[in-house]
């Protein structure tokens, strides 16, 4: 029986990451809503999501780039 571990640990870090993000999305949204009420939540939500696209875009081209060397070292 064989175990993937580098599968197991690349799927652990991404829920981590993506639990994390969703906590501080949630608490950061939860706690403007609270104390300024619902506009503030729908612009505070507007901002982190505006400050999520540029890392999303490093990701997606880090991933990219990752995809490309494994074609052309394995093949």
């Amino acid at each position: 029986m064989r175990r993937d571990l580098r599968g197991y640990a690349a799927s652990t870090q991404f829920r981590l990451i993506v639990g994390g993000a969703l906590m501080v999305l949630l608490a950061a949204v939860g706690f403007a809503a609270f104390f300024y009420g619902p506009a503030a939540a729908v612009s505070a939500l507007l901002c982190l999501v505006a400050a999520l696209v540029p890392i999303g875009f490093i990701a997606a081209a880090l991933q990219l780039m990752d995809w490309i060397v494994r074609r052309y070292r394995n093949g």
